[in-house]
C-alpha cells in the first residue's frame, strides 16, 4: 500500500512540474495589467482598468478578464479554447458583445481568433507578446473591413 501511495505521489508531483513547465514556455501564460497610456482605441470608451490572466491547456489555454469599464460597471468574462480555429464559448459579456471566439496559435508569440455573435464573425483579432515577453500588444477590427483597427491595447506583464 506504500509503494502504490509513494507512486501515486510521485505521478502527482510529475503532472504538476509538467503543468507549471508548460504555463512557464508559454509566453501568453500569466497576468496581465492593461497599460492605458500605451493603448490606442479608434472606437469605442476604453475602460478603466483591466486585468487579463491566461492559463496554459494541453493544446489550448483558458483567459479570465476583470476590470472596471468606463461607466463604473463591471467586466469579466472568458473562455477555454483549443488552438484548433473552432468556435468556443464566451462566458460572461465578450468584446462587442461576442459570444464565442475561435483560435488558431501562429507561432509561439502570436495569436490569431475571429470573435463572433449568434454564430457570425464580428472581429477578427490578433495579440502578440513582445521578445522579451514582458509587453502583450492585442489589436482587434470589424470583421471584413479595411481600415484603422478597432483598438491596439497594450498590456503589461505582471
Amino acid at each position: 500500500m506504500k509503494r502504490v501511495f509513494a507512486i501515486g505521489s510521485v505521478a502527482v508531483l510529475a503532472l504538476a512540474a509538467a503543468g507549471q513547465m508548460r504555463a512557464q514556455s508559454d509566453p501568453f501564460a500569466g497576468t496581465w495589467k492593461l497599460n492605458l497610456a500605451k493603448s490606442k482605441y479608434n472606437a469605442g470608451t476604453p475602460p478603466k482598468s483591466e486585468m487579463r490572466t491566461y492559463e496554459a491547456q494541453s493544446g489550448g489555454e483558458t483567459l479570465n478578464v476583470t476590470g472596471v469599464a468606463a461607466d463604473g460597471s463591471r467586466v469579466a468574462w472568458g473562455y477555454t479554447v483549443r488552438f484548433d480555429g473552432k468556435p468556443y464559448p464566451i462566458t460572461g459579456s465578450g468584446p462587442g458583445g461576442a459570444d464565442a471566439i475561435a483560435v488558431k496559435r501562429v507561432n509561439a508569440r502570436r495569436v490569431e481568433a475571429t470573435l463572433q455573435k449568434a454564430g457570425k464573425v464580428i472581429q477578427t483579432a490578433n495579440r502578440v507578446v513582445s521578445e522579451d515577453g514582458k509587453t502583450m500588444t492585442a489589436t482587434a477590427r470589424v470583421a471584413g473591413e479595411d481600415g484603422p483597427p478597432l483598438f491596439v491595447i497594450v498590456y503589461d506583464k505582471q
